[in-house]
This record gives structure tokens, sequence and C-alpha cells, in this order.
């Protein structure tokens, strides 16, 4: 259980394009965020521009750094590695 909780962070903190972890992360006017080399990418194919979340066309110069995920991104490679600690060390749980 506490495994999968990890998982489900994990998923939350890669870029839904490239599904590595946010980098340079920027919020769409969309409302999503993804990674700044997914949208560099995404502006040089010159097709039009898609949140890929939702589908709906989005102006590349109207993304903001987000700057919360970006804080915590600088912080995930201890907390990470501190929550496999715990997990591993967790007893196990009876059925």
């Amino acid at each position: 259980m506490k495994q999968q909780k990890l998982e489900s962070l994990k998923n939350v903190i890669a870029c839904p394009v490239t599904l590595e972890n946010f980098t340079d992360p920027v919020l769409l006017s969309s409302g999503h965020t993804i990674d700044r080399v997914a949208l560099t990418g995404m502006v040089a194919s010159g097709r039009t521009l898609k949140c890929p979340m939702t589908q709906k066309p989005i102006a590349a110069n109207s993304t903001i750094p987000d700057k919360t995920l970006s804080s915590f991104m600088k912080l995930w490679p201890e907390l990470e590695s501190k929550v496999e600690n715990m997990i591993r060390q967790a007893p196990k749980a009876k059925n």
C-alpha cells in the first residue's frame, strides 16, 4: 500500500509528455504543468500547440514557471530516499 502511494507520487512529479521527473516545470494556460523541454519540443514541431492533458489549444507565450513544483523537485531526491527507507523499515501489514 505504501509502495503504491510512492508510485502515485512519482507519477504526479513526472511530466505527462516526457514521462521524466520535472526539471523546469511550466504552468500552461490550461492549468496543467509540463516540463519546459517538452514545451520547447512542441513549439519546434510547428504544429498547433495543445495541452497534453485537455487537448485544448494553448499559447506558448502564456506559460509561467511553476515555482512551487520546482521547489519541491529540488527537495525530491532527498525525500524519495527517506520515504523508500521508511517503507523498507515499516512492519508488514497482517492480513
